[in-house]
């Protein structure tokens, strides 16, 4: 039997030992803390899924998605990836971006697009190839070139009602 004199030093030698005794799981924490990456996080949760730490690393984790797929909508930089981003993270650090790109973005796809109608109406030279452009490009940089052009092939009557109220129009603008 162990005397009282020899327990109370006994019992304190074996709770600061065991205060010293670091768990796995704040182990594993740190180290997923310390290299900070979606597959640390994600191992960690999977293996500690009610650790206290979990909360944070869940939270971490979806810091890590977002800014990952900023990185590739950014890196990519079309019309979808940021629309894919927006429609993830509506509301996130980098919506402002996101929507500046996307109009950018936007505007760029559209003038390519105009430029690909533009060539295609060149290329047919044709009375309904400029009507089409007319048509589908109406405040296009390339409308006054079509007109000339569609003047030389001969014109149609449908244009002459669009002509007349894109005068009026430029008219307007111009005061």
């Amino acid at each position: 039997r162990i005397k009282k004199a020899a327990f109370i030093p006994l019992t304190i030698s074996v709770i600061t030992l065991l205060g010293c005794i670091t768990p796995q799981r704040t182990i594993d924490w740190r180290a997923a803390r310390s290299i900070d990456s979606i597959d640390e996080y994600e191992k960690y949760v999977g293996k500690w899924p009610a650790s206290p730490y979990a909360p944070d690393a869940k939270e971490r984790l979806k810091t890590l998605y977002r800014r990952r797929q900023w990185k590739v909508a950014y890196t990519t930089d079309s019309f979808s990836s940021y629309e894919t981003y927006l429609g993830l993270y509506p509301l996130s650090y980098y919506t402002k971006d996101a929507f500046t790109k996307l109009r950018k973005s936007f505007e760029h796809e559209h003038d390519l697009r105009v430029k690909a109608n533009w060539v295609r109406a060149q290329k047919t030279d044709a009375v309904a190839g400029y009507e089409e452009f007319l048509v589908k490009n109406p405040g296009s940089p390339f409308i006054a070139d079509a007109r000339k052009r569609l003047e030389a092939v001969g014109k149609a009557p449908l244009l002459e009602v669009m002509w007349e109220k894109d005068r009026k129009r430029m008219a307007i603008d111009k005061r």
